[in-house]
């Protein structure tokens, strides 16, 4: 037996895809559970940019996670995690203020900078309310999908990119590089 969108067999099924090539051929898209033009489909896309930036696809895998270095990191063990997908870089304060309508901020004066100064209640918020904005269900990583998106999937590294605290500034900002201050996304 063959099936066919849906889950049908024979008739129906032909019908259902009789009925997606007519609405594809009208230039629709299926979006949810129902069909939307692709002018519309690009301006959810880019109401999603602005509101939780872009998205990266992370494919699903094994790694291993924890160290056997540390007391609270004990002890390594493999870790498999699904697909899914995670902001490219953190929210922005323009992105937090076009969902909350405010900037808690300290280092302010920067749109493009990352938001701080927020509890995990505020992020819970400002989740719910994006959500509510763009349609998508939203929620922060787990540590395991954070730990494999920020290391590539690969082999176990201290940080992000290297196992070398003098190679880190070529990766991140952080205390002996950031100078006391955020700074821009993805730069």
């Amino acid at each position: 037996m063959r099936l066919f969108p849906g889950g049908l067999a024979g008739g129906k099924a032909r019908e259902r895809l009789a009925l997606w090539r007519d609405r594809q051929a009208r230039g629709l898209v299926a979006a949810g559970d129902g069909w939307i033009t692709r002018e519309e489909m690009q301006q959810q896309e880019e109401s999603l940019r602005r509101v939780v930036g872009e998205m990266v696809r992370i494919p699903g895998g094994e790694f291993d996670m924890g160290s056997n270095n540390g007391d609270n990191e004990r002890p390594m063990h493999r870790v498999r995690v699904n697909a899914f997908a995670i902001g490219k870089s953190e929210v922005t304060q323009a992105q937090w203020r076009a969902v909350m309508g405010n900037n808690p901020a300290k280092f302010t004066g920067c749109d493009n900078c990352p938001v701080e100064q927020v509890s995990w209640n505020d992020v819970q918020d400002y989740l719910r309310k994006a959500a509510s904005m763009t349609g998508m269900a939203l929620r922060l990583p787990t540590e395991a999908e954070w730990e494999y998106a920020a290391g590539g999937g690969t082999a176990h590294q201290r940080w992000a990119g290297t196992e070398s605290e003098s190679d880190l500034g070529e990766y991140a900002w952080y205390g002996a590089n950031a100078g006391d201050r955020t700074h821009p996304v993805c730069q």
